[in-house]
Parts: structure tokens; C-alpha cells; sequence
């Protein structure tokens, strides 16, 4: 007979596998030996001769073992690191590869319910629940479902901000890279043009110093009359270059406000559609609620790596450009 998840009488600490047993031959009751012997009787010595006998606690049946899938990153049912996305059993702080902070499942829900108190996961906007969306976009949750929910009361379009002041880079950050590609392309090929003019702009800068300079000389003053010729000599040297400024301009300005406008007002747009879609293919092919949350967990979040990734790759670019043409 096996004992393990009983109780010694004596110690009260329940066997394990490979504990050394032993059984009273009056009684059957089992005890660790060393408390057998430490106390040199049965535990139940008071009840012998009254037809007592041990019987084994009724265990609860085993549950089935869930079939296992080769893929533990995404069928686990532990915690994905958001970081590097290690597996690990649920309940560690931190992850045993890269250090990150792991947020524990509570009870099945999303992280976020157990730090917001009446946040309720299966309120649906826009087609998802509010805990799918918490969890797939792991930061700026809540942001993201009243954008959900203002788009489900008929407001087409928001504006993102983040996106507005960091664009292209936002988008990788987002792991929206196929846009993100694109408008970077875009990025690039503004920098570039606009790259061209600067030795043009710097030789307008250092002229302009010249008249200044040339006109005070040793004098602490200027004089009417200096000043007129000073005004008269920017303006035909600004007047000779006037092409190569207006092509500045129009370059820096589409790329300062038209790329930025742009992303502000489709970004959120873009990052939607990517979260219904994800979540729609998550749920339909994954019944368990738990394997769920874990794949969510993984395939959203952001990426550090690719918000700074592509903005040094853009700086390569320029670095790499201004080398072939000195």
C-alpha cells in the first residue's frame, strides 16, 4: 500500500515518496519510523482491542493531465516573460533570463484585474473584451479601451499623440511593423532629400554673420545707413538661394507635420484592427482561457527593441549618406 498524502500521527507532516514507514501490526496505522521509535508504541495504542483499524483517507480522484503541446510558449499555461518571453511556473517574481518583473495570473483573470478594483474583463467594446484588450496591450490598457468604447458609440476617428510626436518609431514600438515599415520609408526619404540643402543653409548662416560682421567693423553701433545696406544684402542673398530654401521648407515641413499628422490620426487605426484581429484569431483557435491569456500576453505588449531598433537604423542611414557624399 502507498502512503504518500497521509498523515503521520506523531508529527503530523504527511508522507512523501521514498519516507521510511512503519506500520503497527495491531492497527495498521503507519508512522515515520523515526517517530515509531522516538516514542516506542503506536499512536493509536488506546484503541486497540476495541476492533479498531486504520483506514486510508479517501483521495480525491487525479485529474486528467492535459495533453501537452510542443509549443510552450504558446500553449503554456505559466507566466510569459514580456521581455524575452520566457516560460516560467507561475507564482516567480522575476524572469530566470533577462531579470524582468512578472505580473502572476490571480485566478484566471488578466493582470490587470487584480490592480483594478471593478474592472471587469468580459465588457465587451468594439468587438473585444475589455480584459482581452488590457492584456494585449499591456501598457496604455485602459486608453485603448476608451478609444474601443468611443468607437463603438460612432467616433471614426481619434488621435494619438504618441504616435504624432514619435513617428515612424511608434509604430515598431507598437509591433505594427508592416505600416511602420512603410512610413519610415517615407521618413527616410524626406531626411534625405532635405540632406542635400543643408551645406546650402549652413553657407547662408555664415554670409549672414559676414555682413553683420563686415558692417560693425570696429564700431560698438550701427547706423541707419548700415543697417538699410545690411537688410539689402540678406534679402539678395536670400533672393539668390530662394529655390533651394523653398525646397527646405516644403521637404522639413511635410516631414515635420504632414508625417506626424498623419500617424497621430491613423495610428490608433492601425494598432485596432491589429488587436481584433489578433484576439479574434487567438480565440478561435484556443479553448482554454488560461492558454488565452498567455498567447495575448506574448503577442501583444510592445517592443522596446523595435521603437529604438529602427530609430538607430534611421540614424545609420543618415550617417551612412552624409559619408558617400563628402
Amino acid at each position: 500500500m502507498r502512503y504518500e498524502g497521509e498523515v503521520c500521527p506523531y508529527c503530523g507532516n504527511p508522507f512523501v515518496e521514498g519516507d521510511d514507514v512503519v506500520v503497527c501490526p495491531e492497527c495498521a496505522t503507519p508512522h515515520h519510523r523515526a517517530c515509531w521509535f522516538a516514542h516506542g508504541h503506536c499512536a493509536n495504542e488506546d484503541k486497540h482491542g476495541t476492533g479498531f483499524v486504520w483506514q486510508k483517507s479517501t483521495a480525491p480522484e487525479p485529474e486528467q493531465a492535459e495533453p501537452q503541446n510542443d509549443d510552450r510558449n504558446e500553449q503554456s499555461l505559466d507566466i510569459v516573460c514580456p521581455d524575452c518571453g520566457k516560460v516560467s511556473p507561475n507564482g516567480t517574481l522575476r524572469c530566470p533570463d533577462c531579470g524582468a518583473l512578472l505580473v502572476p495570473f490571480v485566478m484566471g483573470e488578466p493582470p490587470i484585474a487584480r490592480f483594478r478594483e471593478g474592472f471587469d474583463p468580459n465588457q465587451e467594446f468594439y468587438g473585444m473584451k475589455t480584459g482581452d484588450i488590457a492584456l494585449y496591450c499591456r501598457t496604455g490598457g485602459a486608453s485603448y479601451i476608451g478609444k474601443c468604447r468611443k468607437r463603438e458609440l460612432g467616433q471614426k476617428v481619434t488621435f494619438n499623440w504618441a504616435a504624432f510626436f514619435f513617428s515612424p518609431f511608434w509604430f515598431f514600438y507598437r509591433k505594427l511593423y508592416k505600416p511602420g515599415a512603410i512610413l519610415l520609408g517615407v521618413y527616410l526619404a524626406l531626411m534625405l532629400a532635405v540632406t542635400p540643402f543643408a551645406s546650402t543653409i549652413d553657407s547662408i548662416r555664415q554670409q549672414t554673420a559676414a555682413i553683420y560682421q563686415e558692417a560693425l567693423g570696429e564700431n560698438e553701433e550701427i547706423s541707419t545707413q548700415q543697417q538699410e545696406q545690411i537688410v539689402q544684402k540678406i534679402s539678395a542673398l536670400y533672393q539668390q538661394n530662394r529655390k533651394e530654401l523653398a525646397l527646405f521648407l516644403a521637404f522639413s515641413l511635410t516631414r515635420l507635420l504632414g508625417l506626424s499628422l498623419f500617424s497621430g490620426f491613423t495610428a490608433d487605426a492601425f494598432y485596432l484592427k491589429k488587436m481584433k484581429k489578433d484576439i479574434a484569431t487567438v480565440r478561435e483557435n484556443n479553448t482554454d482561457e488560461r492558454a488565452v491569456q498567455t498567447i495575448l500576453f506574448r503577442k501583444g505588449g510592445v517592443s522596446l527593441l523595435g521603437g529604438c531598433g529602427s530609430y538607430l537604423a534611421c540614424q545609420a542611414v543618415f550617417y551612412l549618406f552624409d559619408y558617400l557624399n563628402q
